[in-house]
Order: C-alpha cells, then structure tokens, then sequence
C-alpha cells in the first residue's frame, strides 16, 4: 500500500515542495526546488537521461536477440530502419553528454560551446527520430496484424 502527502515548507533561502512516498519496502522523499541551481538541474538530466539510455539498450538488445533466435533478418523494415537510427543518435547524444559534462577539462581539444552545440544537436535528432519511430510503428503490419493477437485475447 502506498500513501502520497505533500507538505510546503518556506524558508528565507527557497520554497521547498516535498513529497513523501511511503510503501511498506521503502520509505524514499524527493526534494522538487522550484528554483534548482544549475548543478542540480544537470545532475538530474544526466541520470534520467542514463535511465532512458538504459531502456533502450535493453530493449534493442531483446529485439537483435529474439530476431536473431528466430532466424528473422534485422532491420528491414523502416520501423527496423529508423529505430536503428535513433539508437546510434542516442549512443552520439550520450557521448556528446559526457564529453559536455567534462567540456571545461577538453577546452583545448574544442570549445565547450560546440560540444554543448553538437549534443544538443544529437538530443534533438535522436528524439525526432524516436517519435517518427512511434508514429510509424501505427501503420506497421504488426500493429494491424498481430497485436489483436497479442494483446487483445
């Protein structure tokens, strides 16, 4: 059973929202600033952004794998096609996120403005591709011939 309170608490410095999640595992607050610094801010890009770029490896490598066991070719299909391609921008995204997170030690390799440029540059492709990638499965042959099969019955 989980039960959700939130509390506001004012302090001269900021205004604080708290929320307090309580199961009977665990017992874990998350501190919300209206007003978070930079550094928090980039520290919570880089872990959430850790986190999709996780789900995504596991579900690309659960894809190759199951295609791989069931003698099917990859990647030929443009759903196939466009995932492939939105998984290298993201590996490129995450790297230029990386290097961005270091770029005031690589500033004499190239200027903090253009890794900062190329990464977001990366983000922003990789997330086109993702949602083309969505919209296309809608009008795939899978969705029209066997999710009815999978997921309806």
């Amino acid at each position: 059973m989980m039960t959700f309170s939130l509390s506001r608490k004012k302090s001269k410095q900021r205004k604080k929202t708290s929320m307090h999640v309580k199961s009977d595992v665990a017992d874990i607050t998350v501190l919300v600033y209206q007003n978070p610094t930079y550094k928090q801010r980039v520290q919570r890009h880089w872990i959430l952004q850790l986190c999709g770029l996780l789900c995504i490896a596991a579900g690309f490598i659960i894809i190759v794998i199951n295609k791989i066991k069931q003698n099917k070719f990859h990647f030929t299909t443009v759903h196939g096609i466009f995932g492939l391609i939105a998984f290298i921008l993201v590996i490129f995204s995450s790297f230029g996120g990386l290097t961005t997170l270091y770029s005031s030690k690589l500033k004499n390799i190239l200027s903090p403005v253009y890794i900062k440029l190329l990464h977001t540059g990366f983000g922003i492709s990789a997330y086109i591709a993702g949602v083309l990638n969505m919209i296309i499965i809608l009008y795939s042959g899978w969705l029209k011939n066997d999710f009815e099969k999978y997921f309806l019955n």
